[in-house]
């Protein structure tokens, strides 16, 4: 925007994925557009701005970036397609709709899904799960999104992908509080039904967690 304010939801900080790209690459370019039919065209070079142009254009929207890898810094400039192939397929299931298109050489490959978490979920559990009904539940209102699959599986363990932004994380507030609220709810509606009769016989969090898989996106600005 004019004033410089991003008013959306991005998984980055501070731009140090930009700044990192721009450090370890032997030049950079971004081209930009926007709703005005105007864009912006920026390059460095070993890190350092070159020029700056700026302009009509004939579209509205998008932005392209590239870059040539330093040889200084690495010894192969082949991307790890593996890794790419893993964070587009876990981005179009948080993201449901969205098309991306990888393409390699002669070969595209596009990753998209129409099922959102729970097209994350079936390549997770992998014919391993115990229950018929899955819960699903996506809950958006003032830019704030809240989106859960979860279900039982025969692992020992429990497995759980937290994502905040649309960003993978292995820890924090977020989770504990699904483990604890989740435990909550099961001892509640054990309660409500007779299951259980007195608060001794409650289920623990670890007595819950057996089996537990669960994949949650938390957006917030």
């Amino acid at each position: 925007t004019d004033d410089g304010v991003y008013g959306g939801v991005s998984l980055g900080t501070n731009g140090i994925g930009s700044k990192l790209t721009n450090f370890l690459s032997r030049w950079l370019e971004v081209i930009s557009y926007n709703e005005k039919g105007e864009f912006e065209h920026i390059r460095f070079e070993d890190g350092i701005f070159k020029w700056r142009q700026t302009g009509k254009a004939n579209r509205s929207s998008g932005t392209i970036v590239t870059w040539e890898p330093d040889s200084q810094f690495f010894q192969s400039s082949s991307a790890n397609l593996s890794d790419l192939k893993k964070l587009f397929n876990d981005i179009s299931g948080l993201c449901p709709g969205v098309s991306i298109v990888l393409s390699v050489d002669d070969e595209v490959e596009t990753f998209l899904s129409q099922n959102g978490l729970n097209d994350l979920l079936n390549s997770k559990v992998r014919g391993k799960e115990l229950l018929q009904n899955r819960f699903v539940c996506r809950k958006e209102e003032n830019n704030q999104l809240f989106d859960i699959a979860l279900t039982y599986t025969s692992d020992y363990s429990d497995s759980i992908a937290a994502y905040v932004n649309y960003g993978l994380t292995e820890s924090g507030i977020h989770i504990n509080t699904l483990k604890s609220l989740f435990t909550k709810l099961i001892n509640k509606y054990a309660t409500d039904n007779g299951i259980i009769k007195k608060e001794e016989d409650e289920f623990s969090s670890s007595e819950l967690s057996e089996g537990f898989t669960a994949i949650f996106n938390i957006k917030t600005t």
